[in-house]
């Protein structure tokens, strides 16, 4: 277990900060040049890394610097939505490799058999003669995942109630899968990101639905039931969830944004509308104060440090983030509120992709190695 840490801190280390010397890896890491030397020749041998000398034009003795070679092996990311199915092929700096892969629904047609067919017509999938440099796929869910029953639950694709999903993905050969929600996933992704003292961190995406997730010390905190965090399922004064007044739909419809409108176009309606009428500004600040109050609730339990806002109303930047975090510390008492922070996811979406990547990484050295 211990070697497995230090593994993913090494590898960690290498991703963002490479090329760098063994001396750097042991300074900045705090493990011993002997340990730093034993996993060295673990990612060498496996062709992880390869170490060239220092080509600068500095004076003296150059020192042989490490660098990652992210073609060694690729990560699949699977994205199920309702309608669509996205494929990502990554490489380990979780970069893509290719365009990503993606299917619509049929209309009428069986989640299962579409999702299985979807499956086989993959690059390193689950019948392709390359699946020796595939690490494994991680499948970004939209609802909580049931590790005893394979399940997950997702209000916005009922069948998944019925799918033995980690089976279904692996297929016939012996392929490492992980599934995680959706918002989990984009929670480990912000705070990889962020590294620094920012912990315990409430993450809140919002988009068809209204997902949380609370993270403390690099783990989600799930709950008992894996629903911690959910508060768009939280009744609201008006006795609807609060989903229902904060989501994207109810969003477009709270700014009159006619039903033939894509998102982007629709992104760039609010953005004008905000600048040229008042019942927009009005609209906005409804839900502002709708999330804040949700929001509150989940401070005074949780008492997180950061909180990053994700989803739809990233274009809005600190026009949304700014109000919101002033909101709710007029609703905080002072102990609550004293180091609290609100920001704008840095990822948006594709927060979700990294996640799942990350975990599939971590997941792979602690198996490849051992």
């Amino acid at each position: 277990m211990v070697k497995d840490q230090s593994r993913k801190l090494v590898f960690q280390h290498i991703t963002r900060h490479g090329p760098v010397t063994r001396s750097n890896i042991s300074l900045s890491t705090g493990l011993s040049h002997g340990t730093v030397k034993t996993l060295m020749d673990e990612f060498l041998a496996a062709g992880l890394v390869e170490e060239k000398k220092d080509n600068s034009p500095a004076v003296g003795r150059k020192p042989s610097k490490v660098y990652l070679k992210p073609g060694a092996r690729r990560i699949g990311v699977l994205e199920l939505a309702p309608d669509r199915l996205t494929y990502s092929d990554l490489n380990l700096a979780l970069e893509p490799i290719s365009p990503p892969i993606i299917t619509t629904r049929p209309s009428g047609a069986e989640y299962r058999s579409w999702l299985e067919g979807f499956l086989t017509r993959l690059p390193g999938g689950t019948s392709n003669s390359e699946l020796g440099t595939l690490a494994g796929i991680g499948v970004v869910a939209p609802g909580p995942y049931r590790r005893e029953t394979d399940s997950v639950i997702s209000n916005l694709i009922p069948d998944l109630r019925q799918i033995p999903l980690e089976k279904t993905v692996r297929g016939l050969n012996d392929i490492p899968v992980i599934v995680g929600e959706d918002v989990h996933l984009a929670a480990l992704a912000e705070a990889e990101l962020l590294e620094g003292d920012v912990q315990p961190l409430f993450y809140l995406y919002l988009s068809r639905g209204v997902g949380g997730a609370y993270l403390s010390d690099n783990r989600i905190l799930a709950g008992s039931g894996g629903l911690a965090g959910e508060i768009g399922q939280m009744i609201m004064d008006d006795g609807n969830r609060l989903e229902a007044s904060v989501g994207w739909l109810p969003t477009r419809e709270a700014f009159g944004i006619p039903k033939t409108m894509g998102d982007i176009e629709a992104q760039d309606f609010i953005v004008r509308s905000l600048a040229e009428k008042p019942q927009a500004q009005h609209a906005l600040t409804t839900i502002i104060h709708r999330l804040a109050k949700a929001l509150s609730h989940a401070i005074c339990v949780l008492n997180p440090k950061t909180i990053i806002i994700g989803g739809v109303f990233d274009f809005l930047g600190r026009d949304f983030s700014v109000p919101l975090e002033l909101e709710l510390r007029r609703l905080l008492i002072d102990a609550h509120k004293n180091e609290l922070t609100v920001s704008i996811s840095s990822y948006g979406k594709r927060g979700m992709i990294l996640g799942a990547g990350m975990l599939i990484i971590d997941r792979w050295l602690g198996t490849e190695f051992s």
